[in-house]
């Protein structure tokens, strides 16, 4: 029975390749604060770090591949860089996104600390639960790392 919530989306986008380093270019963003005539923040591409740069058409990012904006005027859209046009190439790229949240549901903090504490630490537990009652809201909420853990211990189910 297939999921009546479940949604694909999938989205074409422009990036570029650098031939040597055989990877994609990633954006840096820098502060401009305090500087005067340039805008707030400046977009650099760089062969490091953890966000792909992304065109919304090839035009930009053949634009881009040919041309490199001033870092005062430099923003997402058309980015400083220091790369020549030869060495870097267009990728496509399609991204497929698939919407399918309950079967992804974390714990909620009671359903965590019962999990975490009712059997090995009944007091700590109790404890827990009262403080919960008397500051609803109040910093409720465990690392993602416990909850790595429970699913690694089979505490807590890695969805479908």
């Amino acid at each position: 029975m297939s999921n009546p919530t479940h949604k694909i989306v999938e989205e074409v986008k422009y990036g570029l390749w650098h031939k040597k380093e055989k990877c994609m270019l990633k954006v840096s963003t820098t502060s401009n604060d305090g500087a005067d005539f340039c805008t707030d923040i400046s977009h650099s591409l760089t062969t490091y770090g953890d966000q792909v740069w992304y065109a919304h058409d090839i035009f930009a990012a053949e634009y881009v591949r040919n041309f490199s904006t001033e870092w005062y005027n430099a923003n997402y859209e058309t980015p400083n860089h220091n790369f020549e046009p030869d060495e870097l190439a267009i990728v496509k790229v399609k991204i497929r996104t698939e919407f399918c949240p309950e079967e992804f549901m974390v714990p909620t903090m009671k359903e965590f600390l019962a999990i975490k504490f009712k059997e090995s630490d009944p007091g700590h537990y109790k404890y827990c639960m009262e403080q919960l009652k008397k500051y609803p809201g109040h910093n409720q909420k465990y690392s993602l790392y416990e909850l790595e853990e429970l699913i690694e211990k089979g505490k807590w189910p890695k969805g479908k």
